[in-house]
């Protein structure tokens, strides 16, 4: 197997890498949003009008309770993708960057073969 060929396969491989991190990176942005929406839609819960009847009243604290509840932990939920997805986006960073580099590499040698020949 000469430098080309090796090149090659290692111009695949990183193709592969690149997609896969690319797709994690996606994943983990999709689930960032996804919380992010169920926050949302938490805050959008509570801002209807305090009842008058007290009975109503007490129902109303109550779901505001559960819903700073819910949204707290939501949060450390939205904290922890967001780690995830900045991890994600240095991968794929690299990888995109390594395959990209391979490529040039790659184009390069296939030249100097075709002028050698």
């Amino acid at each position: 197997m000469n430098d080309t060929d090796r090149i090659a396969r290692l111009v695949v491989l990183a193709g592969v890498q690149r997609d896969r991190d690319l797709g994690a990176l996606a994943q983990a942005a999709q689930a960032r949003a996804a919380t992010r929406v169920r926050i949302e839609a938490l805050r959008l819960s509570t801002i209807a009008p305090v009842p008058a009847d007290p009975v109503l009243f007490g129902v109303h604290q109550r779901h505001r309770h559960w819903a700073e509840d819910q949204r707290r932990a939501l949060n450390h939920e939205l904290a922890r993708q967001s780690a995830d997805w900045h991890d994600a986006r240095a991968r794929a960073a690299r990888s995109f960057g390594r395959a990209a580099v391979l490529d040039r590499i790659a184009r390069t040698a296939r030249r100097k073969a075709t002028s050698a020949d």
